[in-house]
């Protein structure tokens, strides 16, 4: 008599040989293993020495503590004692035992996922005293694919948290430019009376004006940091911003840990956005001081770079030719090779839950991108990370910014449709037109702007209109005035600056908010200058 009919008992199976019955529980895909009343195994399919590994099942099968290879983990991850499998709570309660969840350790050092039933066995309609059949199936394929599931549920709603976060942005955005345009505006307009009044009114109108300044700039970033806005690139020199944002990051980073700053003289002027470097500045920051909680050194250098054939083979990337090198590196915890390869995955982070969002590299990645430059991170555990960042030096010239900047403000006669909801902004517009010699007509809806250009549709030069406004925007009245066979000149104005490829395709210039009275007088004055 073999094992599994002594144990199980002859008489349900009387129908079947014993070699019909091993060649049935052979063929099955589910691994089978019965046990004794000490636990120890008594017979176990080829199924359940490919899922649990051999050595499983012997240690299961000589009696004791059963603790040689045995390592299991419960779903949670918590370590499994065996005295709590599911065949020993089977073997002590007599009742069977469904879909426990186990993480087997095999001898090899992986670990599978399998769904265990345990059945005390029955014969004659009652449970036979120290036995029990347990089945394995393998769920690691199936359970890998739930938590990358989760792991794609949880990023959705990441995302759409970001898109949220970017919506509300950009309204108050909108807002705020509105606002500090109006502060803008009269603190231009104030300076003239000022000037009298002597220097301590002066410096608090300066004062005035620097902190509008400082949050117009503060409104991009927010932009910049939803991805609803593009980086505006100007002339940089690199060696003047890394000194201004020295100020920033310390505010960043504790005392505990060095920065140090090296600058290559006479470095090329590059292309990039202000706002958007400190941001990459601050972020990368953020990253090594995380990374050194005991303190160490922050590295910042730039210095120029010439980049050969043999290199852009080795990189991968790039163009031949001349680079400026931005380089942020610490003396951190560093990163190991599967960590480094997902470095730039948006909501990836090795940081404690509520300690990082995933985004710091993401942004930096995609910023950087936004400039046209590339960037390499390398990295090894307890050799701190190096962040390199290569920029195309700038190939045009500061003359003609320069030349427009001094330029003398000229005005006009010209009539001018003024079409602004926000009674701050549209009054201190006004004022500024005015001043410049403009006859102004005022709108607060695009509604009565068409009623008013059907009026002095002879008169009106230009149309000036806010883009976002209540019941028509600014682009509708742009198109609602060319279907009634209009076409003065427009100049809309927003403080969204993403609108500006809406306002390209219509044709019509954008002059993103905030804008100084110089800047406006300027505008107004070019387009009707301009040639039809």
């Amino acid at each position: 008599m073999t094992d599994l009919q002594r144990v199980v008992g002859a008489s349900p199976m009387e129908r079947l040989s014993a070699d019909t019955l091993r060649l049935l529980l052979d063929t099955m895909v589910e691994g089978v293993v019965l046990h004794d009343a000490s636990g120890d195994v008594v017979w176990a399919n080829p199924s359940a020495a490919r899922i649990l590994g051999s050595g499983v099942l012997l240690s299961a099968r000589s009696s004791g503590s059963h603790e040689g290879p045995w390592l299991a983990v419960r779903e949670d991850g918590t370590s499994l004692d065996w005295a709590d499998h599911p065949a020993m709570v089977a073997l002590r309660t007599g009742q069977p035992q469904r879909g426990v969840i186990l993480g087997v350790g095999r001898p090899d050092g992986g670990r599978v996922w399998v769904s265990v039933n345990a059945d005390p066995v029955v014969h004659a309609g009652k449970n036979v005293p120290g036995a029990v059949v347990v089945s394995y199936g393998d769920v690691t394929a199936i359970r890998e694919g739930a938590l990358k599931l989760r792991a794609l549920e949880a990023q959705l709603r990441h995302a759409q948290k970001m898109e949220a976060i970017g919506q509300l942005t950009g309204g108050i955005a909108h807002d705020f430019n509105n606002l500090l345009t109006a502060i803008l505006t009269n603190a231009d307009l104030l300076s003239e009376t000022v000037d009298q009044a002597g220097d301590e009114a002066r410096e608090e109108l300066q004062d005035l004006r620097r902190a509008a300044r400082r949050g117009a700039d503060l409104v991009r970033k927010l932009m910049v940091f939803s991805r609803r806005d593009r980086p505006e690139l100007t002339r940089v020199d690199l060696s003047d911003l890394l000194w201004d944002a020295a100020r920033l990051l310390r505010r960043v980073v504790p005392e505990s840990i060095e920065i140090q700053i090296n600058v290559e003289k006479n470095l090329p002027i590059i292309e990039a956005d202000p706002a958007g470097l400190e941001q990459v500045l601050v972020n990368l920051a953020t990253n090594a001081r995380d990374a050194m909680p005991s303190g160490g050194s922050l590295r910042i250098q730039a210095e120029s770079r010439v980049m050969d054939e043999g290199d852009r083979e080795a990189l991968g990337w790039g163009r031949p030719g001349p680079y400026v090198c931005l380089t942020v590196s610490d003396t951190g915890v560093g990163m190991d090779k599967a960590v480094l390869e997902r470095v730039y995955d948006p909501f990836f982070t090795t940081k404690p839950v509520g300690q990082g969002t995933g985004l710091g590299m993401s942004i930096v990645y995609g910023m950087v991108q936004q400039h046209g430059a590339h960037i390499r991170v390398e990295s090894e555990l307890g050799r701190g990370t190096r962040v390199e960042m290569r920029f195309l030096p700038s190939e045009t010239s500061p003359e003609p910014a320069d030349e427009r900047a001094t330029t003398e403000l000229r005005g006009g006669s010209e009539t001018v449709l003024l079409v602004e909801d926000n009674e701050g902004v549209r009054s201190a517009a006004r004022r500024i037109l005015e001043k410049y010699g403009y006859r102004v007509i005022a709108a607060t809806t695009g509604e009565d702007a068409l009623q008013l250009y059907q009026v002095h549709a002879h008169e009106i030069a230009l149309v000036l209109a806010d883009v976002i406004m209540p019941r028509m925007t600014g682009f509708e009245l742009v198109e609602a005035l060319r279907r009634q066979g209009m076409s003065p000149r427009f100049l809309l104005t927003s403080g969204y600056t993403e609108r500006t490829e809406e306002a390209a395709a219509l044709g019509v210039p954008l002059m993103p908010k905030p804008w100084t009275p110089g800047q406006l007088a300027r505008r107004v004055r070019e387009i009707l200058d301009e040639k039809r």
